[in-house]
Order: structure tokens, then sequence, then C-alpha cells
């Protein structure tokens, strides 16, 4: 489970940054949620790469041991996120030093840290902290001994090759079968990260028989509907970033809007665009996948996240046009609210997915708080919206 704890927080919404949360609210809103995958067997937590009041993450003792060990009853393996136990000296300034960074997070209740580079000037600066008492013996042995109960419980030591180093130390089938496995459950989550942010004049669903055109930049992408850290980290080719994205010819394969809408009404029409989806005047309704195109972490960060105008043109000229009578829906896979509607033509109706996990429809699950999600996104549409907006139109699914 990740990022223990707050981490959808932020006071600016950026990216490894603080979190200023009253303990009556972590406490009721943001603890439940990890206790659920507690009880349901999570062997693994990793820790919020910012910080809660003012105390980073990764060297909080009392979120890290008092309330996820002697609250929580955790007893599995607590991991850093990237690079994060060094960023207690470089970036929060806590430490002076490495070994001192070292020794804040291991005695926080960090057992394990996500060291990609480096790893030969982490490693003598962890055996300093030892040979100078700043971490006991007692310590070391206790991480060592999560580590290698997970381990152990995983499997991992029944691979082949531990008997055989020239056999390979994983089972493709295995590892394919424990995928499928776990796509039901990927399912639901998926269908369950929906959330229905407006239901105006009950334009949804659609009544049978309408002549349904489906437009819009996302309504034909997997690569706009898939997040970050599909197949890549900045998600999968052409999410448009200067790095870090997958090779052309590794896109996942999945069910776009357009053909999710066409699964079940094969009659439904597709429009490259938005004059052209306007010049189909017989049809009753538009649907129009607008959204963002995948990112992940910091590159992702923006001071003002919004629509595109291109996407906010196409969202107000097919969404609904009042004076013919057509009714329209918004479709919008994303990471995030996205402002920039003008309140006067906003689509009568509303969805929206958050797709960084579980709305891609994979077998983790990362903690991204879809409630305080939704409530954003209500007070968003509410703004923009104005008395167009009915409340009781809108439900945040659990």
């Amino acid at each position: 489970m990740k990022h223990f704890a707050g981490y959808s927080q932020s006071i600016n919404g950026h990216d490894r940054n603080q979190a200023l949360l009253p303990l009556s609210y972590l406490q009721s809103v943001i603890l439940p949620s990890y206790a659920g995958g507690i009880d349901a067997g999570a062997m693994t937590v990793m820790a919020d790469s910012g910080s809660i009041n003012a105390v980073p993450a990764t060297a909080s003792h009392y979120l890290l041991t008092d309330i996820l060990r002697g609250q929580m009853g955790f007893q599995g393996v607590v991991i850093s996120d990237y690079q994060d136990v060094g960023a207690l000296q470089s970036a929060y300034h806590v430490a002076a030093d490495l070994p001192g960074a070292i020794a804040k997070a291991v005695n926080a209740g960090v057992d394990m840290s996500m060291q990609v580079f480096g790893a030969d000037l982490w490693q003598a600066a962890a055996l300093q902290a030892v040979q100078t008492g700043a971490i006991s013996q007692a310590r070391i042995d206790e991480a060592v001994g999560r580590i290698l109960t997970v381990k152990v419980k995983l499997g991992l030591f029944d691979q082949p090759c531990m008997q055989d180093v020239n056999k390979p130390c994983v089972n493709a089938d295995a590892a394919n079968a424990a995928v499928t496995a776990g796509r039901p459950a990927a399912l639901t989550a998926a269908r369950e990260s929906i959330t229905l942010l407006r239901n105006n004049n009950n334009v949804l669903p659609l009544a049978p028989g309408s002549k349904v055109v489906v437009t819009g930049p996302s309504a034909d992408s997997m690569t706009n509907q898939l997040g970050g850290w599909s197949v890549s980290w900045q998600g999968v080719f052409g999410a448009g970033h200067v790095c870090c994205m997958g090779p052309a010819n590794q896109i996942p394969p999945g069910t776009t809007v357009l053909q999710g809408i066409q699964s079940a009404d094969l009659a439904a029409a597709s429009a490259p665009d938005q004059s052209s989806a306007l010049a189909q005047t017989d049809a009753s309704a538009y649907v129009v996948a607008v959204g963002e195109k995948a990112y992940a972490e910091g590159l992702g960060d923006n001071p003002a996240p919004a629509l595109p105008a291109d996407q906010q043109a196409a969202d107000r000229g097919a969404a609904g046009d009042r004076q013919t009578g057509h009714r329209g829906g918004d479709c919008r896979p994303a990471g995030r609210p996205r402002a920039g509607e003008d309140r006067r033509r906003c689509a009568d109706g509303l969805s929206g997915r958050h797709r960084n996990r579980p709305g891609r429809r994979r077998g983790a699950v990362r903690h991204r708080q879809p409630e305080r999600q939704a409530a954003n996104q209500l007070a968003l549409r509410r703004a923009r919206c104005g008395r167009g907006f009915r409340r009781g139109g809108a439900v945040a699914a659990r």
C-alpha cells in the first residue's frame, strides 16, 4: 500500500509536498482505507514522499511506528519511496549528512530504502550509522527479519534459481496466473472509480434508440486513457513528455470509451473532431471524451490544471446544443479535476474517472483518496456551472 499517509493532501496539489492535516482528519478520513488494506493482508507499506504537519513522513516515528504498527497492527515491511531517505538531508535538511538521514529514517520505522542511485554510498553510510551507534544492531535485525519474512511468504526462496543458479528466478507462467487471477478485482475497482458528477435533466442514462455520436481526443485513445506508470514511468507512447514513455509497440490492449459505447450500441457513430460531430444533424446525443494525457509525479505538477482550449471548445460545442434539443455528456479520463468550463454551457451529463489506479484496471492498488478527489470535483463543478449544477445528480463511488 502507498503512500502512508495523506500523500494526496498536499497544500498545493503538487507532488512530494507538505500536507497540513488535523489529527482528527488523519484518523477519521485518511487512515481507514489503509486499515482495510492491512486487514486484507497487505505485507508492504510505502511511506509518503511528502511531509505531514512539517515532519517528513520518511522520518516520522509517530506515523510509521506509533500509528502504523502500534495503533493499526501492521507487521510487514515499510519501504521508502524513490531516493526519499537521502532527501532528508538534501531536500528537507533535517539531517547533516547521509548517515544521519539513514538513521532518522530507519529509527522512524523504515525497513527498506528504494535507493536507485548510489547504492554503494548508501550502504557505506548505513554501516557508519550502525558503527557509531546511531542505529542499533537490534533495529537492523528487526528490519532484516521483516524483509525475510515477507520474502518467505511470497515464495521467493522456492524459486528454481535458489537451487540452481542457471535456472530462472521468475516463473513466467505463475506470474501470468497471478495477474490473471487479479483481473476481476481490478475490473471492479475500475468500475467503482467512475464518478457521476452531474446529471442535469436526467440526461443519463441515454434513452434507448438515441443516435449517439462519440467524439473528443480521448474517445478512442488508449494513450490518453492509461495513466502514468503504464508500461513506463510517464505512461505509454504518445503521452507527449520529453522522456520516460513506453515504446510505440507496447501500447497495452484495452477498451476505449468509443469501443465501450459501440459494444452496447452498434449504431453509435464516431466523429474525429467537433465540426464533423456537429455535422451529424440527426444526432440526439453527443458524448465528448476529453481529459489529459498520461503523467506521473512531478512532471504532472500544474499550478492551474485546466482543459486545453481546443478541448473546452469541443466540450461546449458538441456536449449539448440546447437550441436544437441535442443532449450531451462529458467523459473525462484524468488524474485530477480540470478547470476551465464556461458556466453557461456545461454538458448536462458529466462523469470522471481517475485513471491513476485503480481506474487503469490493474492489479495494484494505489491510495489516492477518491472521496477527497470527488469532493474537489463537486466543488469545482458547482463553482463553474453555477445554478445549472444539481447536487442531487452527483454520486461519488466508493
